[in-house]
């Protein structure tokens, strides 16, 4: 019987072939998160809207979307919810979220699934240690 002998650079030519094809994919398919200076802040605005049948109040259902939905990024909320006006929500996070957190946030609060509950992110102002605006600003 004839034993085959695969030569070693064949099977280390596949192996580093694998490990590239490996690490292309991942860093294609894997979010990178960008420092974010310590100080920053990011103002978010939500809007809650709410068909009969909900079984709690309006300000205690935002409440627990933005509870949980910190859970999800690298900042916490700094100060308690505050109500700009009727289903019109703002809380600040500190520090900052790159845009990957950012876009996390954003699908976590419109996207969480509470019955006869909508909530829609209008704003989010990202602002640097010195209080100024920073080019992340998105509103929707």
């Amino acid at each position: 019987m004839k034993t085959r002998i695969i030569p070693a650079g064949l099977v280390a030519a596949a192996l580093a072939g694998v490990f590239v094809g490996g690490t292309t994919l991942m860093d294609a398919t894997m979010t990178r998160h960008d420092d974010v200076e310590a100080g920053s802040t990011l103002e978010v605005e939500l809007t809650i809207s709410m068909r009969s049948g909900a079984e709690a109040r309006e300000g205690d259902i935002a409440e627990a979307l933005v509870v949980m939905c910190q859970l999800e990024v690298r900042g916490g909320v700094v100060d308690d919810l505050e109500t700009v006006g009727h289903g019109h929500y703002r809380f600040v996070m500190t520090p900052g979220l790159d845009e990957a957190d950012r876009r996390q946030l954003t699908g976590c609060l419109q996207d969480m699934r509470i019955d006869h509950v909508l909530a829609n992110v209008v704003s989010m102002r990202q602002r640097d240690p010195r209080g100024d605006d920073e080019d992340a600003d998105e509103d929707d």
